[in-house]
């Protein structure tokens, strides 16, 4: 008797098979199945939605026909020999209707005609200036900084879907463990102060900016799922209810809610607008070098004898809408705790050179900024330093 049903239960297995190899098909192949029928960011959706009908239809089929063989088991072996490649064949039939299942399924979600997708360009940053004091009892850092948005940008897509769990697709991957990354830590800050949570979310990830080089990039990334999720679940948040969140996934994250030319004081957190850079041109360039933010911080805190900084001539630049006042007056404290070898020194001299009205590390590194009047000379000098450091962009003010 098993012997005629042996095909439909392997159908069944074939079906657990398509379950598990599905994501690990050529995407240009997952997308023809569906005849590019839905967006390119709503793929990752569609991929789920198939394995969970191959599931779904596999545990279906393999009750029916446990149930048909026993139903079956004392009639005639040709009635049941038919039964049997019926069945095989309904199943494999069955197979054609999964692809307007899951088109049907991407355009049922969400429901309450709510926006399902939505995408946040996240911004880099730049410290014009950087000034390091004392430690705190809770051990931060005073700090005073002026920090401008750049456009050196990653792009974040949220997306709310009938899942079976959230999920974070970054390109090209940044975190060993996605669960571990600034942007997930984010979505579950946001639904922690928010309450309840009605369905599942995936985060795309687009990387461009840099890591590890005092970008910000990571913590701008976060903000841009914070301004995701608002938009899809809860549109009446004020800017201020989020950098609360912000505040609780790093000291940069709340600047980048709002972005632009800032003055940020305390651990970093509390933000004073200012007014925007003058038209000007930046030329970032990242160094293979990376710089452990504690280890930076550790070296000020070590360090015998240092320039104190301050903000005074940036701002009085910002407010004067004169940038050759705020070239001169960058500064970074940073800068003069580099560790032996570091290329940054060379970088600044190089784009010095090249024509910037002055140059310096963002951040506590590794990135370094040269900035230009114009786009003529940023593009040259870029051009020049691509040569050594591959991982340099030519970018305006936003």
């Amino acid at each position: 008797m098993l012997r005629f049903w042996l095909p439909a239960y392997t159908v069944c297995a074939l079906y657990l098979l398509a379950a598990v190899l599905w994501p690990l098909l050529p995407r240009k192949l997952r997308r023809h199945v569906l005849r590019d029928a839905i967006p390119e960011n709503r793929q990752a959706a569609a991929d789920r939605l198939f394995r969970r009908v191959f599931l779904q239809f596999a545990v279906l089929f393999a009750a029916v026909d446990f149930m048909l063989m026993r139903m079956l088991c004392l009639t005639p072996e040709n009635s049941q020999q038919l039964a049997a490649a019926a069945v095989s064949v309904l199943q494999i039939a069955a197979a054609l209707l999964i692809p307007p299942s899951v088109q049907r399924g991407l355009q049922a979600a969400p429901s309450n005609g709510r926006e399902s997708t939505v995408t946040e360009i996240a911004s880099a940053k730049v410290n014009l200036t950087l000034a390091v004091g004392d430690k705190r009892p809770d051990g931060y850092h005073e700090v005073e900084a002026v920090m401008t948005a750049v456009g050196l940008f990653d792009t974040v897509t949220v997306s709310r879907h009938p899942g079976i769990r959230d999920e974070l697709i970054c390109y090209p991957p940044v975190t060993e463990r996605p669960e571990d990354n600034l942007c997930m830590k984010a979505l579950r800050v946001f639904f922690q102060e928010l309450g309840v949570k009605e369905d599942f979310v995936t985060i795309t990830l687009q990387k461009r900016i840099p890591t590890q080089a005092g970008l910000g990039g990571g913590s701008s990334d976060a903000a841009a799922v914070l301004r995701g999720l608002r938009t899809l679940y809860a549109a009446d948040m004020t800017d201020t209810r989020l950098e609360e969140m912000a505040a609780e996934l790093g000291s940069d994250v709340p600047y980048f809610i709002r972005g632009g030319t800032v003055l940020a004081t305390g651990r970093g957190e509390r933000l004073a607008p200012l007014p925007p850079m003058p038209e000007c041109r930046f030329v970032i360039v990242k160094p293979e070098e990376s710089h452990s933010t504690a280890a930076m911080y550790a070296a000020i805190d070590n360090a015998t004898a240092q320039t104190v900084s301050d903000s005074q001539a940036v701002l009085e630049g910002l407010r004067n809408g004169d940038l050759s006042d705020i070239a001169a007056g960058l500064n970074n404290d940073f800068q003069q705790v580099l560790p032996e070898g570091s290329a940054v020194p060379a970088i600044v001299r190089s784009l010095q050179e090249q024509g910037a009205l002055n140059a310096q590390m963002t951040g506590s590194g590794s990135a370094v900024f040269g900035l230009f009047r114009n786009r003529e000379d940023a593009e040259a000098a870029a051009g020049v330093l691509k040569e050594t450091y591959p991982h340099t962009f030519c970018v305006q003010q936003v």
